[in-house]
């Protein structure tokens, strides 16, 4: 939507100064077409930066607020609860505490052993 709105400012700003209707019309194209372009790459650079944020979750701390099964549970971490599941070398068990070993989507993967 920026980029076609950035388009339609660059058509007008074209019309403001009496150009013929095709150069108005090719200059918004074009506009919206490089607009998107940067967009996109700054899009796709900030991505790149909350991927790698994730890694820093790896290893935190987490308190188990209730077993739904033999490997889920609710977690509180951050002040809020998540879905958790345990990971595959791990067996339910009454510790106090859980590290955050992987995640995915919005469910947390957690072991009872700290991850290196």
């Amino acid at each position: 939507m920026i980029a076609i709105a950035i388009g339609f400012l660059a058509g007008a700003a074209a019309a403001a100064f009496q150009l013929p209707l095709p150069l108005q019309i090719g200059m918004s194209a074009l506009f919206a077409l490089v607009s998107a372009f940067f967009i996109r790459h700054w899009k796709l650079t900030h991505l790149q930066n909350e991927v790698r944020d994730i890694h820093d979750e790896i290893g935190q701390r987490v308190s188990i607020e209730t077993w739904q099964d033999e490997n889920h549970a609710r977690v509180r971490y951050r002040g809020s609860q998540w879905d958790a599941v345990l990971a595959q070398d791990c067996q339910r068990g009454d510790d106090d505490y859980w590290y955050i070993t992987a995640q995915h989507g919005a469910t947390l993967e957690i072991s009872n052993k700290k991850p290196l």
